[in-house]
């Protein structure tokens, strides 16, 4: 159900008319952003149970994503060559639809979620050798959950913060995000991140519904979690 919901969030996020000086407009847009790490968490909630690798299995699902993605980038290339005139050489058509290049002309920026949906997907034996070992191989994806955080939002965060303090008080802004230089996970560290945190939720849901009800304030937790979250967005 959630991941229902959320391809139809991401629907309204890219297809909703809007007025842009509308407060209530600009609310559901930053709820709607949410639909694709709800998306990631579900899927690493669901993979991340599996009690058996099937190899085979999990090869064709890539190689299936890639050729889905490949299909798709030659799609986009026929529709836009329709609208306009479009030039490339054999290489650059190649580096386009085999090896996630880009032709100047063609806008492919929408596949984005496939590319990391590709990445987590080889990326995924190794987080599921970890999640389903001893306390040391989820305590290693712990610390590898806790660097994905810094790299794809923590960075992101405080050089957000620093921006607004820079408007603020009219001082040089001071970027943190020449840092992600040094960490290791590329452009989609914050698709990772949710895709193994949603592991860690699924696994241990009771004990997390179990915590919330403990005491009557924890129930609200959730909720000013969120209000928090959409205000950030």
């Amino acid at each position: 159900m959630v991941k229902g919901v959320s391809i139809l969030m991401v629907v309204f996020c890219h297809y909703a008319i809007l007025r842009g000086d509308s407060a209530w407009g600009t609310v559901l847009m930053s709820v709607t952003w949410a639909a694709v790490p709800c998306f990631f968490m579900v899927t690493g909630g669901i993979m991340h149970q599996a009690q058996q690798m099937d190899w085979g299995k999990h090869l064709k699902r890539i190689g299936k994503v890639y050729l889905g993605l490949s299909v798709w980038k030659a799609v986009y290339l026929l529709i836009f060559s329709m609208i306009e005139e479009i030039s490339f050489s054999k290489v650059e058509l190649v580096r386009y639809l085999f090896m996630f290049g880009y032709l100047d002309g063609v806008s492919t920026g929408v596949m984005w979620f496939m590319n990391a949906y590709l990445v987590v997907l080889i990326i995924f034996p190794v987080s599921r050798f970890l999640f389903q070992g001893n306390k040391n191989g989820r305590q290693m994806l712990l610390f590898w959950l806790a660097v994905l955080f810094v790299e794809g939002i923590g960075l992101y965060a405080v050089d957000f913060l620093l921006s607004l303090i820079s408007a603020w008080t009219g001082l040089n802004q001071l970027s943190v995000l020449s840092l992600d230089t040094a960490m290791p996970m590329g452009n989609y560290a914050n698709m990772i991140f949710y895709f193994i945190l949603g592991g860690f939720f699924y696994q241990y849901r009771g004990e997390i519904s179990s915590w919330l009800n403990e005491k009557g304030w924890r129930r609200f937790l959730s909720l000013a979690l969120m209000l928090l979250g959409t205000a950030g967005l």
